[in-house]
């Protein structure tokens, strides 16, 4: 039955219905793993092997929901100052890296104004692709200015939409506040590096890069590359 609901889906239209009824089946770790195996397949088709790189900034402001999220590690008090994260793009551009994106916190009430200044900030040093995943806060306004200057995604993530697990996971939040979401990014998107309030523990998590007294890039090109060089595939650069 489970395969014949995959055949359906991806030789027609998918209907609301039957992904509904995939999902559920694979509950089933032997249906989850032909979910997984038709998914890769049908991505490879589609977008290719290669793998682009990407930069991650997380923490850029402070997250306003409280209780905090309960599997949250970015979780800061702090705006990131704009002088130092035009500093940490122009380090993440010698690495070859021309994508980045910055996330957390969340404010339900809104980050127009510090977010559009951050990017301003960067635009003055750099026309490296940028994608925002800080929630969906954002006015309709603020979207316009972000087109403008040249943001190439905003993101929403949702995490999950199990209405009780919500609750558990994100006890400061709510369901009823997202009334909208775009999911971006994904796909064959892989981080390359990423910028850290801490140096990397050791060799394994990557090369730290030292850009002032209490900011890193841990650059992880290269375990990357070590981990893919058996799996037919080929990092990129954006």
């Amino acid at each position: 039955m489970f395969d014949k609901l995959l055949k359906t889906a991806l030789e027609s239209d998918i209907t609301p219905e039957i992904a509904l009824q995939i999902l559920q089946e694979s509950k089933e770790q032997k249906n989850a793993l032909k979910l997984f195996e038709s998914s890769s397949r049908l991505r490879d088709e589609k977008i290719g092997k290669d793998l682009w790189l990407s930069s991650g900034i997380s923490g850029v402001i402070p997250c306003k929901v409280v209780p905090k999220c309960t599997y949250c590690t970015y979780f800061t008090t702090e705006s990131f100052q704009i002088d130092k994260l035009s500093l940490c793009v122009k380090e993440i551009e010698k690495l070859g890296i021309k994508h980045i994106h910055l996330s957390g916190g969340t404010n339900i009430e809104g980050y127009d104004k510090e977010i559009i200044s951050m990017i301003e900030s960067i635009r003055k040093v750099s026309d490296i692709d940028i994608e925002i995943n800080l929630g969906p806060s954002f006015s309709e306004e603020t979207v316009k200015i972000f087109r403008d200057l040249d943001v190439k995604s905003i993101t929403s993530s949702l995490e999950i939409f199990n209405e009780d697990l919500f609750k558990k996971a994100k006890p400061g939040d709510s369901l009823d506040d997202i009334p909208l979401w775009h999911l971006a990014g994904g796909g064959n998107q892989v981080l390359g590096c990423m910028v850290s309030r801490r140096p990397a523990k050791n060799k394994l998590d990557g090369e730290t890069i030292q850009v002032s007294d209490d900011l890193y890039i841990i650059n992880r090109i290269s375990i990357l590359e070590n981990y893919i060089k058996d799996m037919d595939r080929r990092l990129i650069l954006n």
